[in-house]
């Protein structure tokens, strides 16, 4: 009876030894996943901050009225030298409340006080002008004769720098 009793004993031992290296290893991977899930996290987190910084700076330079003054005279210059037969129009926010700051006034007349700054040569050139209330901020260059728009506002170029940005961003977070 007491061999009886000092196996039993000695199989209950293995048995909680081997138990316990099972919560061991449940433990550990619960662990491995709790670690990858918080690093998943954490790029994550600090990806989205990256995009709210891109875009608060996007929107702080679409704000300056000279930089939106050099926009389109260069993209309409590029347009215009490439594509000379082409109808080129810049389409701008219709609504005065419109939240892109650069093109706001406190009156009526400053969009188009904007306007005539720039427009001189690029009117001769067949460049035309619009205000439409599908453009809620930036502008809108459009290629009527070949069906092309191009919308260059806050959003769409912070996009664009972070589909840039976003890998060199990941390398240097796992590195």
């Amino acid at each position: 009876m007491l061999e009886q009793a000092k196996g039993e004993a000695d199989q209950l031992v293995v048995q909680a030894r081997g138990e316990a290296a099972r919560i061991l290893e449940q433990g550990r991977e619960a662990l491995r996943l709790a670690h990858r899930d918080a690093v998943l996290e954490l790029h994550d987190n600090l990806r989205q901050q990256l995009a709210g910084k891109v875009r608060a700076m996007c929107e702080e330079v679409f704000a300056d009225r000279d930089f939106l003054r050099a926009l389109i005279l260069e993209v309409a210059g590029k347009i215009s030298q490439e594509k000379r037969s082409a109808e080129t129009v810049i389409v701008f926010p219709a609504q005065a409340e419109s939240r892109d700051r650069s093109l706001q006034g406190d009156d009526a007349a400053s969009l188009k006080r904007f306007l005539e700054g720039i427009t001189g040569e690029m009117v001769r050139e067949g460049v035309t002008f619009s205000l439409s209330d599908r453009v809620a901020e930036g502008i809108r260059m459009q290629l009527v004769d070949q069906d092309v728009e191009v919308d260059l506002n806050p959003e769409t170029v912070s996009k664009l720098l972070m589909q840039f940005l976003a890998p060199r961003f990941r390398a240097a977070l796992e590195s």
